[in-house]
């Protein structure tokens, strides 16, 4: 026959109520802990945030190149305590709804103490008595394409990195002729050097997938430097 209901309750009151305590001290302390990385922001309609791009339509394949926050927008009106409607572009096919933990507000900069950017820009070269000129210096000839008179030269100019070089035509090096003629003479070079096939690749020679390229020393490709690094005087680049 069963304990009745009131006995055992009576006997386990002490183990509820501790059980009880040990919960509401929890979950104060974790209340507390929480309210420690939260702000007490408020927004009004009109203001301007920015908004946390994790909840808006990718602008980039890659999410590694999203912005962390886009606009600034304006807040149109207030949902709840701790949510807002915001003025996104009609191109944003998403909810214009969000928590306030996703806003950043917006805070212009005072323009006297904003950073001026420098003037970056291919310096030209001058003149005798030190006024600019339409003029670029070539650092060196990096690879061509194309032949004949259509081709174009990779120039790196001096100054800037070779990220920045420039496709030119021979008409736009009209003022290092002696320059471009070297290249071509490089370039010819190097197109009719003799395909150079190592010993152990021999009985494969005349196999297309396995022709080696020129290895002058023992099967192994080197990068070939460009052919010169002197300056000379260019037109601007296009």
């Amino acid at each position: 026959m069963a304990r009745p209901l009131v006995e055992l309750t009576k006997k386990d009151a002490p183990f509820v109520w501790t059980k009880k305590h040990t919960a509401a001290v929890k979950a104060l302390k974790h209340t507390l802990y929480a309210d420690t990385r939260r702000r007490d922001v408020t927004y009004t309609p009109g203001d301007l945030v920015w908004v946390s791009s994790r909840n808006l339509p990718g602008l980039n394949q890659c999410s590694n190149f999203e912005p962390r926050f886009r606009g600034p927008f304006p807040i149109n009106e207030r949902i709840g305590q701790v949510a807002h409607r915001v003025a996104l572009p009609p191109t944003y096919t998403c909810h214009s709804v969000f928590h306030v933990s996703q806003f950043v507000p917006d805070r212009p900069r005072d323009p006297q103490k904003t950073t001026k950017e420098a003037a970056v820009g291919w310096l030209p070269v001058t003149d005798p008595d030190g006024r600019p000129t339409h003029y670029y210096e070539v650092d060196y000839i990096l690879p061509q394409r194309g032949t004949g008179p259509a081709a174009q030269y990779l120039i790196k100019w001096r100054g800037v990195q070779e990220d920045q070089a420039t496709w030119e035509p021979a008409s736009h090096l009209t003022h290092c002729p002696a320059r471009l003629r070297a290249w071509r003479r490089h370039h010819r070079k190097a197109q009719r050097a003799p395909r150079v096939v190592p010993a152990a690749a021999a009985p494969d020679a005349l196999s297309p997938e396995k022709t080696a390229s020129p290895t002058p020393r023992g099967g192994k490709v080197e990068r070939q430097p460009p052919y010169s690094r002197s300056t000379c005087n260019s037109t601007p680049p296009v």
